[in-house]
């Protein structure tokens, strides 16, 4: 005879904790479709006064991508979604995102655009 023992409370709870926070991130998604740019764009990105309005546009949508911060935070720390991450390539694009480095160079060109482009 097998005597089997009910599954612990707060295992039960990490378990809810861990489903939500997965599907919280599916939902974290900005609603328009924005190119985001990856770590090496942002890095490589030119200015261009002559597109100063499209490119201020541009660089404000992957700013706010930028700054979500946390959804980055949570693929990399949860071991599922970090291996995902890692296999599906976008393991930097998070690691730059949640350490606020994207979102300052966003920033920096941004700050370009407004003082040096009439």
């Amino acid at each position: 005879m097998e005597i089997t023992e009910p599954m612990p409370a707060y295992f039960k709870i990490r378990l809810v904790a861990l489903i939500a926070c997965m599907s919280l991130t599916a939902c974290a998604t900005p609603g328009s479709r924005v190119v985001l740019m990856s770590p090496k764009d942002i890095e490589t990105f030119h200015v261009d006064c002559d597109r100063k309005e499209q490119q201020l546009k541009f660089l404000q949508d992957n700013l706010l991508v930028a700054k979500n911060r946390s959804s980055s935070r949570l693929i990399l720390h949860s071991l599922g979604t970090n291996l995902i991450s890692q296999a599906d390539g976008s393991y930097d694009s998070h690691t730059h995102r949640a350490n606020g480095w994207s979102e300052a160079l966003i920033r920096r060109h941004i700050s370009y655009l407004q003082t040096w482009c009439p």
